[in-house]
C-alpha cells in the first residue's frame, strides 16, 4: 500500500482458476525469497508459474505487482491473527503487542517464510514499509481497522476520545515494525528481541514523565 493504494494485480488474474492463481503466487514467493525483489527475474517466475511472458503482463504491470501481491497474502494471515490475538488477551492491547511480536519473529523466521522476509525487511523501501504497517494503522481501512478496534477494551487506555486508538497504532506499528527490520539486521536472538521490545513498551505503557 502506498499512499492508501495497493500495488495488485489486474483483474485478469482474479479471473483465473485458483490453483492457477496459487501456482503463480507460489512461483513469485520462490523467487522473491531467491532474491530481493530488485533483483527478481520476470524470466524465473513464468518459467516456475509454467506461463508464457504475455501472459504474466495480462496479469501484472510489472514484477512489483507480483511481489505485493504475495506481501498483501502474508500480511493478511498476520492481521487475522493479531485479531484472534485480542480476543485471547480481552483486548488487553499492550499484552496483545507483545505476544504478536513474539509471533512475528517465529513467523518472519520459519524456514518457509524466512527469505522471503528477510529480502524484504534487508532491502525496505518506504513503499515495503508502508505495505507492511498500513494495515495495522491506516485510518481508512475502515472495515478492518473498526473489526480491530471493536476488540480493544478501550477502558484499559488512558484516552478521552476513541480516535486516540489511531494515534496509538501509529506509533505502535512502525515501532513494531522497526524492531523486526533491526531483529533481521543485528541478527538478534528471539529473547534479545524480545527484551528490546518489552522495554520499549513498557516506557510507552508507562509515559517517560514521572507522574
Amino acid at each position: 500500500m502506498l499512499n492508501g493504494v495497493v500495488e495488485m494485480p489486474k483483474q485478469t488474474f482474479f479471473n483465473l482458476p485458483e490453483d492457477k492463481k496459487e501456482k503463480i503466487i507460489a512461483a513469485a514467493r520462490k523467487e522473491f525469497s531467491r532474491v530481493s525483489l530488485y533483483e527478481a527475474s520476470i524470466s524465473n517466475i513464468i518459467k516456475d508459474a509454467d506461463i508464457s511472458r504475455g501472459s504474466f503482463y495480462q496479469y501484472f504491470e510489472n514484477k512489483e505487482d507480483a511481489f505485493f501481491l504475495v506481501l498483501e497474502d502474508l500480511i493478511n494471515i498476520n492481521e487475522k491473527k493479531f485479531k484472534d490475538i485480542l480476543k485471547e488477551t480481552q483486548g488487553d492491547l499492550i499484552k496483545s503487542f507483545v505476544i504478536f511480536y513474539e509471533y512475528l519473529l517465529q513467523f518472519f523466521t520459519c524456514e518457509k517464510n524466512k527469505n522471503f522476509f528477510k529480502n524484504a525487511f534487508l532491502n525496505m523501501s518506504h513503499r515495503i514499509e508502508q505495505t507492511m504497517t498500513s494495515g495495522l494503522k491506516k485510518k481508512n481501512n475502515s472495515e478492518k481497522f473498526k473489526g480491530i478496534i471493536k476488540l480493544i477494551d478501550i477502558s484499559k487506555l488512558n484516552i478521552k476520545i476513541n480516535e486516540d486508538i489511531h494515534t496509538i497504532f501509529r506509533v505502535l506499528v512502525p515501532l513494531t515494525t522497526s524492531n523486526i527490520v533491526e531483529s533481521f539486521a543485528k541478527q538478534l536472538s528471539f529473547e534479545k528481541s524480545v527484551e528490546s521490545y518489552k522495554k520499549q513498551l513498557d516506557i510507552i505503557k508507562n509515559g517517560i514523565y514521572k507522574n
